[in-house]
């Protein structure tokens, strides 16, 4: 096995800034296929995003989200019929925005403009054409909500908490495993 596939991933991260950040892509088991963005996000290649994207995002292989479409009001859509720089089409293809905490997983499409909420889950093969709420969970064709993944209340307080904001060592020394108790102790610690 070659130095640079061994360490792919080390030297991928050397291009963050962010000490924090370089020290979560050191540490990951991420394939070579992966990209990493800013705020520890990253997607398995293939994929075409037109999005900004919150941080802790997880972007599955094929995923097409906010990709070019095409305007279905002309004679026809076929692109020799507009240029990508007017500003209907423009309009028609705006950025997705991705929330932080967003898992969404291999072989999806998110039409343009659409807003995925924090800590949402996009099952595998979805086809999400409307907005999706903060920490629900949609699946199927078009996808539809199937759950959220936690209480009304617990979501309204990891929205609050904004803890993807916290470092990477601040958010391991809470109990990120169990979300009610990482939200008590992130309160005690807040005040102190």
């Amino acid at each position: 096995m070659s130095f640079l596939y061994k360490n792919y991933i080390k030297l991928l991260s050397l291009r963050f800034k962010n000490k924090d950040e370089r020290k979560v892509w050191r540490h990951n088991k991420l394939s070579k296929e992966s990209i990493l963005f800013p705020g520890n996000s990253y997607a398995i290649m293939p994929a075409k995003i037109n999005a900004q994207l919150g941080k802790f995002v997880s972007i599955g292989a094929n995923s097409l989200i906010g990709t070019e479409m095409h305007p279905v009001d002309r004679i026809s859509t076929h692109p020799i019929f507009y240029s990508p720089k007017e500003e209907s089409i423009k309009a028609l293809n705006k950025p997705c925005i991705i929330g932080n905490d967003v898992w969404i997983g291999k072989n999806v499409f998110i039409k343009p403009g659409v807003r995925i909420g924090t800590g949402a889950v996009i099952g595998a093969n979805a086809v999400v054409t409307k907005d999706v709420p903060d920490y629900a969970i949609v699946g199927g064709i078009p996808a539809k909500l199937i759950r959220y993944r936690f209480s009304e209340d617990i979501i309204r307080k990891l929205l609050a908490s904004k803890w993807w904001e916290l470092s990477i060592d601040e958010i391991k020394s809470l109990s990120y495993k169990e979300p009610e108790k990482f939200l008590a102790e992130l309160e005690q610690k807040r005040k102190t």
